[in-house]
């Protein structure tokens, strides 16, 4: 009637404990991975409101108007006050008319103004002579004894050094040019 198995057949399969461990294995490496996307990810998100904030435009503005208005400065003038918070260059309206002969074309008939605004956090650059205006360059300037002058001369060259701060972000901006024209 009923026969009795004396040998054990193996059916085709994993077992339970050889499912645990696959999924266990699997587990550990998705939650690795998700660990890592969602990090960077923050990282990312970090790096682009740093390099788009206030603070990193200002900077990268004010260098390049400093940069570009000192380096078409006359070597024959640069006013400074003394406590290096303003900045005065001269420069010609244009240079093709400069003749070294002619006594009325050896004087820089135009000036650009670097200044903080008093009591104020903005640096703004005013353009004299012919073509007029003023043109805020930076906000959250940071002035302080500790950070010494904005601007400063030696020879040729005309040094920048400006603390930028939104209270987010913190930058210290250096400049230096030369000027060119005589």
């Amino acid at each position: 009637m009923y026969k009795k198995r004396t040998s054990r057949k193996w059916k085709p399969g994993f077992s339970l404990v050889e499912l645990i461990a696959a999924v266990s294995a699997a587990l550990v490496l998705i939650l690795g991975i998700g660990i890592m996307l969602a990090h960077s990810q923050q990282g990312f998100n970090r790096m682009y409101k740093r390099v788009h904030s206030s603070v990193v435009e200002d900077a990268y503005s004010t260098r390049r108007t400093f940069d570009r208005v000192v380096r078409k400065a006359t070597t024959q003038r640069c006013d400074l006050a003394p406590d290096g918070s303003e900045l005065y260059v001269y420069y010609y309206r244009d240079p093709t008319h400069y003749d070294p002969t002619d006594p009325s074309t050896l004087t820089p008939d135009s000036y650009a103004r670097f200044y903080v605004e008093t009591g104020g956090k903005e640096l703004f650059v005013e353009y004299g002579g012919n073509s007029s205006g003023r043109v805020r360059l930076a906000r959250d300037v940071q002035m302080s004894a500790s950070n010494g002058p904005l601007f400063s001369a030696r020879g040729r060259t005309v040094y920048m050094a400006l603390p930028l701060d939104n209270g987010k972000e913190t930058m210290f901006v250096t400049s230096s040019a030369v000027r060119h024209n005589k």
